[in-house]
């Protein structure tokens, strides 16, 4: 190393900001510079091939992965005339490229300006012109460099006639001229083996000229937007060996493809591929990656596929395939991953899937699968990851799945399974979910021993049995538990130390687990209630008692807590008050009392869902609730609630969808500021001592999607969140009264009316008739009077109807249904009449009068008909009679049929004659 050139290097060191401890700048140290990283020395003279303006004899450059704190290019690198490689890549430096400094460059073999982009540094230039001079270039890389104002970037490409790399990924490219005809001439870089044009929003088709760069072995047009058919002269790209196209709006994959015999790496994912998968793919026998997921296609997977003998990566997610695996798939044995999740595969898997010793993620959830699992999927001994979750596959596991020691996912959700799981899973397991299936049997205690198990899922079966301390005895990294819906208990069992009561403490005591959600609802689950801080805890119909213990008021990161369906007993602790994170309340159908605390503030603003329904709790609602103002589900009903409604209901929760006060001893009028709930659509305050009218102003009713009780049609029913479009308004069983306000009748979208119980009076709305989504309408022990609209036959969806106990006259209209309904929905009314009752008594003798009518009517009609038959066939037979026995006018009667006969034809062929002769003589 030459002293002067050493001095040369510190000084650029020297003038650099330094701001990252992995910059090459900090290897320069020392005496001999030839070993300092970046640099190169000549073997003969060493004298540097990197240097400055003072290096004369530098040829190679390599500033990359340094960290030049956003500043600029140096102008100086300008200098360096003799440079052939120049690699500012990943470099750190930002604004403006120097293009007239580094037009200089122009013995460059190589240019990489790749950075890495930031929120505080990009690189930009305005044109390319500066690359004109550089004709020996080879590598071209501006990756994230922004062109965007570049319009003829792809002509100032073309002078570049050395170039075999071209890179100008996520640059802002414009399609402008993309098109030219003239490059189909005269195209200069013929030579190119790389180009990288991925992720630019061109938005057209592929040029022609693309397909005369019949040496490139690498193209890489993805995500840019990109539309029409592939053309057949993608076949003249022989020597590709990686085709990558995904996330553009190609729709036609051609037979042609079968050419490019060399493509190792072909991705046509996030098209609009449609019809079956072309046959010339399944001729890529040097195929190693395939990627056809998200398009369209459809079709079976052909015995053709075994030809893709070196495939190693195989996705079509998200297609329409369909039929069976072919069993050739055992021909792939070098296929490490294999995604046929959501197509329409069907039938058994075959049992060759064994031969995929290299196979590491199977992928097939959301098809039609059936049968069982074959026997060789043991097989797979190098699985990592199995997903058939969604299909119909019914059996037992197989014996050999408790050879795949490298596995870590399994799924096998929403299946047909039967049998246990016992001895069938591996240490090395984070994910195990077998619900919703028909597993039976004990939970084996050896699953406590999958220390690197991070969910569990076991829901939905019919699982029994009592979980013990081994179960869980190594679950360190557990999150996710749901043992909901089997038969699970957690008793205790003479063989557990009496300090773990009836349910062990040690379960509960698992902060150092990191399980952040447990769901075991729906078991047997019996005893005190953990202690564990959870962020979901949902031990929903159980069996557990007790209080419920203060240490929760440490759980600042709650969000859901559900204990409904069980045997709670005590108060609401006020520390719930607190939880700032809290969304989900659910304490129903326990037997807890007391009052509502009066706690709640600001901190409850994140609180959506209060369900305290059927339990002993009295008194009045808290003002103090009013804070919780983004409530929307308020159910407190079943409860002994007293005092009035609050009229903040109505001021403060906007956000409000479900209110339900039922079934408590609320009195006073209901609130006018309740029609401020736009977004209300469950409203159900029956079963109090409501009195006075119902207020006139309404809002409307929206959907919700969440479980709640509805009592309609008689019958208490739970809609759950499929039912989006549910809306009830239900105040039976108070002392309202007045007159029924026209306004209800604009509640179009109303599928559930319950006013019985009663002492409204006056008249049923005659726009009743507008609500044209009920489904049932109960306006039963009351005080109405007048007669049925007639527009209330129009309610096509009405299924259930009861209007007995009042005081309505007149006829039942007889359109629509209103006959269909059983006599008891108009009983006890005064005068009601006509069916399904009986017929009104004018009716009656209208009917009978006009039956008398129409009965001499038919007799009158009946005698006519049969006069005028007898007289017909009287008359024909006594004129053949006479023809047939006197000759004299036998004769007479054919003569003057033939005279006829002959006088019409006279008159045919004379009129044929003057029709002719007019048509000729117009001619």
């Amino acid at each position: 190393c030459i002293d002067t050139e050493r001095q040369a290097l510190l000084s650029i060191k020297s003038g650099i900001q330094l701001s990252n401890n992995q910059s090459w700048l900090y290897s320069w140290t020392g005496h001999d510079c030839c070993n300092w990283r970046g640099v190169a020395c000549n073997n003969v003279t060493s004298h540097l091939d990197s240097s400055l303006s003072q290096l004369h004899y530098l040829k190679h450059l390599d500033l990359s992965s340094n960290n030049f704190n956003n500043s600029p290019i140096p102008d100086f690198i300008g200098s360096l005339s003799n440079l052939e490689y120049l690699n500012l890549s990943s470099a750190g430096f930002s604004g403006v490229i120097p293009h007239e400094a580094l037009g200089n460059l122009s013995n460059l073999h190589v240019l990489d300006i790749n950075y890495y982009i930031s929120e505080e540094s990009f690189l930009s230039t305005d044109n390319l012109h500066w690359l004109s001079g550089m004709t020996r270039l080879q590598h071209l890389d501006l990756t994230n460099v922004d062109l965007s104002m570049v319009s003829d970037w792809l002509h100032q490409i073309n002078r570049l006639p050395s170039l075999l790399v071209l890179k100008l990924s996520h640059a802002g490219l414009q399609a402008g001229g993309i098109h030219d005809t003239t490059l189909l001439h005269h195209l200069n870089f013929t030579s190119l083996r790389v180009l990288d044009l991925s992720d630019n929003s061109l938005n057209t088709t592929l040029p022609a000229w693309l397909f005369q760069l019949r040496s490139l072995i690498h193209l890489d047009l993805s995500y840019c937007d990109l539309y029409g058919n592939l053309p057949v002269s993608i076949g003249n790209l022989s020597r590709l060996t990686a085709l990558l196209l995904d996330t553009n709006h190609f729709g036609v994959i051609p037979e042609s493809l079968g050419n490019l015999t060399e493509l190792v790496s072909f991705d046509l994912s996030g098209n609009q591929l449609k019809g079956g998968i072309s046959q010339g793919i399944w001729e890529l026998t040097n195929l190693q990656f395939l990627d056809l997921s998200f398009n369209m296609l459809e079709g079976e997977i052909p015995e053709a596929f075994g030809n893709l003998k070196l495939l190693q990566h195989f996705d079509s997610d998200g297609n329409k395939l369909s039929g069976k695996l072919p069993e050739t798939i055992g021909n792939l044995v070098h296929l490490q991953f294999l995604d046929l999740s959501k197509n329409a595969i069907s039938g058994k898997l075959p049992e060759s899937l064994g031969n995929l010793s290299q196979l590491q993620t199977m992928k097939m959830p959301s098809n039609g699968i059936t049968g069982p699992l074959p026997e060789s999927t043991g097989k797979l001994s190098s699985l990592r990851e199995l997903d058939l979750s969604q299909n119909n596959i019914t059996g037992t596991l197989p014996k050999g799945m408790g050879n795949l020691c490298k596995l870590q996912s399994l799924n096998l959700d929403n299946n047909s399974i039967s049998g246990d799981i016992n001895d069938r899973s591996k240490d090395g397991l984070s994910t195990l979910s077998f619900g919703n299936n028909k597993l039976n049997g004990t939970i084996s205690a050896s699953i406590g021993q999958l220390s690197k198990l991070n969910a569990l899922r076991l829901s939905s079966n019919s699982l029994a049995g009592v979980l013990t301390e081994s179960h869980f005895a190594n679950l360190a990294n557990l999150e996710y538990v749901d043992f909901s819906y089997n038969s699970l208990q957690l008793n205790v069992s003479v063989n557990w130390k009496p300090h773990f009561a009836v349910f062990p403490e040690w379960f509960w005591n698992l902060t150092s687990m990191r399980s952040y959600i447990l769901d075991l609802s729906n078991n047997n689950l019996e005893g005190s209630l953990p202690t564990t801080v959870l962020t979901v805890l949902d031990l929903t119909n159980n069996s557990f008692s007790g209080p419920i213990p203060t240490y929760f008021g440490t759980a600042s990161y709650i969000q859901v807590f559900s204990l409904a369906h069980n045997h709670i007993n005590g108060s609401i602790p006020s520390f719930f008050c607190n939880l700032t994170s809290l969304a989900l309340l659910d304490l129903s159908n326990n037997d807890m009392s007391g009052g509502i605390p009066h706690c709640w503030n600001s901190t409850s603003a994140n609180l959506r869902s209060l369900h305290l329904r059927n339990n002993g709790f009295y008194g009045d609602l808290p003002l103090s609730l009013k804070m919780a103002n983004k409530l929307v589900t308020l159910d407190i009903g079943e409860n002994k609630l007293s005092g009035s409604i609050p009229t903040w209901l109505g001021e403060n929760h906007s956000s409000l969808v479900v209110l339900r006060l039922r079934s408590n001893l609320l009195q006073g009028v209901i609130p006018e500021q309740l029609s401020k709930l736009s977004s209300l659509q469950i409203l159900d305050l029956a079963h109090n001592n409501l009195s006075g009218c119902i207020p006139h102003s309404y809002g409307d009713f929206k959907a919700m999607s969440e479980s709640l009780l509805i009592t309609a049609k008689g019958l208490q029913i739970e809609y759950q969140k499929i039912l989006s479009l549910v809306t009830s308004m239900d105040l039976s069983n108070n002392k309202l009264s007045c007159e029924l306000p026209e306004e209800l009748t604009k509640l179009h979208g109303l599928h559930f009316l319950n006013l019985s119980g009663n002492l409204f009076s006056g008249k049923i709305p005659e726009n009743i008739g507008d609500m044209k989504q009920l489904e049932s309408l109960d306006l039963s022990k009351n005080n109405l009077s007048g007669v049925i609209p007639s527009s209330i036959s129009t309610l096509n969806f009405l299924g259930h109807l009861n209007l007995s106990h009042n005081s309505l006259s007149g006829k039942i209209p007889s359109s629509g249904q209103l006959q269909t309904f059983d006599p008891s929905a108009y009983n006890w009314n005064n005068n009601l009449c006509g069916p399904p009752l009986q017929n009104c008594v004018n009716e009656t003798h209208s009917r009978s009068a006009n039956e008398e009518e129409g009965n001499k009517d038919q007799s009158e009609m009946l005698w006519l008909y049969v006069s005028s038959a007898l007289g017909f066939i009287i008359g024909f037979w006594m004129l053949i009679g006479t023809i047939m026995m006197k000759q004299t006018i036998r004769i007479a009667y054919f003569r003057s049929i033939d005279a006829t006969y002959d006088w019409i034809y006279v008159k045919m062929v004379l009129y044929s004659r003057r029709l002719k002769s007019k048509l000729s003589s117009q001619t």
